[in-house]
């Protein structure tokens, strides 16, 4: 099976295992968009412990719930798979009064004077600047208050 390698790493980064599927969850850049709990309310589900629980569904419906994540807190892998395709070409939008939803074949490169970059296929990027996760969003706009314009 493959891995998560050139992901950002995260330190609150968790993996569940399920037969045919493997999901990686990025507590740090989730933004409760809900988008997974929608679409597959039986394998990502807050209420329970663990929270996402893979082996719930098939693999194809576990995928398309994680390719509706819209800030790339959601990962996943599968054996002998296909590596997670980026959106083409690549989708840009601006959330109002919040992050930059980006779509597409994305290189992250590291912060200057830090090593390394990161493949991603999906990110919510700080508008704000207020961020401590940069150049990711985590929420900062909502407890400062920021606004566009």
């Amino acid at each position: 099976m493959q891995d998560f390698e050139g992901l950002p790493p995260g330190d609150r980064v968790k993996v569940y295992e399920a037969p045919g599927i493997r999901v990686r969850y990025d507590a740090g850049r989730c933004r409760h968009y809900a988008e997974c709990v929608r679409r597959a309310g039986e394998v990502f589900d807050p209420e329970k412990r663990p929270w996402i629980q893979p082996g719930n569904a098939d693999p194809e419906r576990v995928v398309a719930a994680v390719h509706a994540c819209p800030t790339g807190a959601l990962h996943y892998v599968l054996p002998d798979g296909p590596a997670e395709e980026p959106e083409r070409p690549t989708v840009i939008t601006p959330e109002r009064d919040g992050p930059l939803l980006v779509r597409g074949d994305l290189r992250i490169e590291a912060r200057s004077g830090e090593a390394g970059e990161a493949r991603e296929v999906r990110a919510a990027f700080c508008r704000c600047g207020a961020s401590a996760n940069k150049p990711f969003c985590d929420g900062s706009h909502e407890r400062i208050g920021w606004h566009e314009g």
